[in-house]
């Protein structure tokens, strides 16, 4: 969040709830930690609550069932975010991607068949 490029999206964040600014704060963090993990594995969105709803504090994220859209394909994820008291940055992120979720899951997830480059949800 510290690049210059990202001053739009901070701005756009510190509208939010802080409910949803910590949300939103960790799915970003969550697709950058995932480009970053396995070259060539791009994902375009993330859904913190996709099959199950995810545990919030004041500061923290817990998301067990989690979504992330990669190549076409909707994964399982799990992560675990804790941000900084003013919400402001990320201090630890954890994660764990499991496998591709199947196809006629997708729906009953309310994951869409395709993501308009919109980075989290």
């Amino acid at each position: 969040m510290d690049d210059p490029r990202n001053q739009e999206t901070k701005q756009r964040l510190a509208t939010l709830s802080n409910d949803e600014r910590l949300i939103q704060l960790c799915n970003i963090e969550a697709i950058e930690q995932l480009r970053r993990w396995k070259a060539g594995f791009v994902p375009d969105h993330v859904v913190a609550y996709a099959t199950a709803d995810p545990s919030l504090t004041d500061t923290s994220l817990i998301a067990t069932g989690a979504a992330v859209y990669a190549g076409g394909k909707w994964y399982r994820l799990a992560f675990s975010c804790n941000a900084t008291s003013d919400l402001g940055r990320v201090a630890t992120f954890t994660f764990t991607l499991g496998r591709p979720i199947p196809r006629q899951e997708w729906e009953r997830d309310g994951l869409p068949e395709q993501v308009d480059g919109d980075m989290t949800d």
